[in-house]
């Protein structure tokens, strides 16, 4: 009988030695599965923001993710701007606050942050003494603690990354390693945002120069690149194309005559109107524009469009004969910005004409020079251009 105590109290130590295992296992496999999705989100905010070079873009992402990595009530970004003494906020949810909202470094314990270069967490802000007015805003919605974690680019802050939550100590030890994790990416990725940013400048600096070139061997032209570039871009926009088609658009409108870089300026200047070798000699523009900009690798996407936007919709234009929509859309949209200048503005042989007369051109060639779509749309814009 004692035998059998015995070994009935074994089995008992046994049997809860095994479920205390499996309650560790069990909790074990909880903690790996939340670690296993945490690291997920992660990596799916770290690519989202490798896949776009807009800042924009970059920062409203990382704050509409973070609540999936960590619980928050409340996640912004506010970016540092010296001169002006204080913090723009750039992006979040959670509070309700315009973008482009600027607080000064004395109203928020934000600036802490900027001093130090240190993470700051507050679990809980009514335990704040001498509350500075953005945390009492806080307060008054009902968040109650938070955590700010610099952004740094070369040394510099740059901003803050937020979180705040309604309910105090809200956040743990692992919390703060992941957002320090989440703002390192984050300011690789404006770093990275600005250097494409600062070249596209540079390069539209460029492009602007040349384009001034090209207008200045005739007095006639001066300025004119520019203006078709207006007249494209404003097209375009009312065409809803994409932010890169619009910047494409922008370059090749820029460019599309620098192939006159090679015509003489006694035909640019003639007095009286072309005849068959001018037009000859003119037609080779749009060719020798494009072998101009071919060695530029940068410029690949607004070759086609700068060859071909004398083309005309019913096939009889030039170079090559194109015809609807075989042209490039944006080559048509600058054929009829181009055509648009040219017919206000004055030349050699001719005073410009007045908008009636440009009108009542535009619409005279649309479906045979023009692509109707597009006059369509320069017909309704007409008044702002």
């Amino acid at each position: 009988m004692k035998v059998e105590e015995r070994t009935k109290e074994e089995l008992e130590k046994e049997l809860g030695e095994l479920r205390h295992r499996v309650a560790g296992l069990e909790k074990s496999k909880s903690e790996l599965e939340k670690e296993i999705k945490v690291t997920k989100h992660l990596l799916l905010i770290i690519e989202t923001t490798l896949s776009t070079l807009n800042s924009d873009e970059i920062l409203e992402t990382v704050t509409r993710m973070i609540a999936k990595v960590i619980p928050c009530d409340r996640t912004t970004i506010a970016l540092a701007d010296k001169e002006r003494g204080g913090f723009t906020y750039a992006a979040g949810f959670g509070i309700d606050l315009p973008k482009k909202t600027f607080v000064e470094f004395k109203d928020t314990s934000t600036t802490e942050v900027t001093v130090t270069g240190k993470p700051q967490y507050i679990p809980n802000l009514k335990e704040v003494k001498d509350i500075l007015p953005l945390e009492e805003g806080f307060l008054k919605e009902g968040f109650l603690s938070h955590i700010r974690v610099p952004l740094i680019v070369k040394g510099e802050i740059i901003g803050v990354l937020n979180v705040g939550a309604k309910r105090p100590s809200a956040f743990s030890p692992e919390n703060l390693s992941t957002l320090e994790k989440l703002a390192s990416q984050v300011s690789v990725a404006l770093e990275n945002a600005r250097l494409v940013s600062d070249l596209e400048e540079l390069s539209l600096g460029t492009v602007k120069s040349l384009s001034y070139v090209i207008d200045a061997k005739s007095k006639w032209t001066a300025g004119h690149s520019g203006m078709v570039a207006k007249y494209a871009v404003e097209i375009g926009k009312e065409m809803g194309l994409s932010e890169k088609e619009l910047k494409d658009l922008e370059l090749a409108a820029l460019l599309h005559d620098i192939g006159k870089i090679g015509t003489f300026e006694a035909i640019l200047d003639k007095p009286s109107e072309f005849v068959k070798s001018d037009i000859t000699a003119m037609r080779v523009h749009p060719v020798a524009g494009a072998n101009i900009l071919s060695p530029i690798k940068q410029l690949k996407d607004i070759i086609p469009i700068v060859r071909h936007h004398h083309e005309n919709y019913d096939g009889s234009g030039y170079p090559d004969g194109l015809k609807g929509e075989e042209i490039p859309i944006l080559a048509r949209i600058i054929a009829v910005s181009d055509a648009y200048d040219a017919m206000k503005t004055d030349r050699p042989y001719r005073k410009g004409k007045d908008m009636d007369f440009v009108i009542a051109e535009l619409k005279k060639r649309s479906g045979a020079q023009f692509d109707p779509k597009v006059i369509e749309v320069v017909l309704k814009i007409a008044p702002r251009l």
